[in-house]
């Protein structure tokens, strides 16, 4: 695969062996691309293929489309017209988890590894923030939420509330070398990440929040 060849080229430019115990952000536009996911715009109009990617619409402002897709809050269920021939946009991929998981398990057996992981990442918006930040669509071979719930303090008081977004927090930091214009990176390498390592099989969408627990829910 295309990321399997790129990953082999790399390795020959590092003395150590640099997979071991790393993680793998793989663009998901480049996922969908190498899936087939471009769509003709001549063919379908850009809100009609809003309309039929989205899960569910939430709102429409000047515009743009807020909504959900596998779970997640994003304009225009993440298609993207950038980076693409002009007139065309790229959906999101279609089994993001699938998709991790067969890149961690291939990876083990080609490189010999142990301690790997994959992350399917996109850029998102953060409401009332400028700018993108990382999300992770789907995520393989670590955990991506780290439960803090039922730890203490400085002062001793039980936190209730608190998980850290592991694999959302790689994606920004990836963020910062992969680009959003024409880096042409697709494909970033995280090394001694602190994460957990593990051979549990991921659920689908399992970062996401119940929308009954969910500060920013929408109806």
């Amino acid at each position: 695969s295309f990321l399997l060849e790129s990953l082999k080229n790399a390795k020959k430019s590092f003395e150590k062996d640099f997979l071991e115990g790393a993680i793998i952000i793989v663009s998901a536009k480049i996922v969908s691309i190498l899936e087939g996911n471009i769509v003709n715009l001549d063919d379908i109009s850009f809100e009609n293929l809003v309309k039929n990617e989205a899960d569910d619409i939430v709102s429409e402002v000047k515009g743009c489309f807020l909504t959900r897709k596998y779970g997640i809050i994003i304009p225009n269920a993440g298609i993207d017209r950038s980076n693409v021939p002009n007139g065309h946009a790229v959906t999101w991929p279609k089994a993001p988890q699938t998709t991790a998981d067969i890149l961690v398990t291939a990876l083990r057996k080609k490189f010999d590894l142990e301690q790997i992981g994959v992350i399917i990442a996109d850029s998102c918006i953060t409401p009332g923030r400028k700018g993108t930040t990382g999300v992770a669509l789907a995520w393989s071979g670590f955990e991506g939420v780290q439960d803090e719930r039922g730890k203490v303090d400085l002062f001793g008081d039980t936190l209730k509330l608190a998980q850290k977004a592991i694999a959302d927090n790689l994606v920004s930091a990836a963020l910062l070398v992969m680009g959003e214009a024409d880096e042409c990176t697709p494909i970033a390498i995280v090394e001694e990440a602190p994460v957990v390592f593990t051979d549990r099989q991921m659920q689908p969408h399992e970062g996401n929040m119940e929308i009954d627990e969910d500060l920013f829910q929408f109806s």
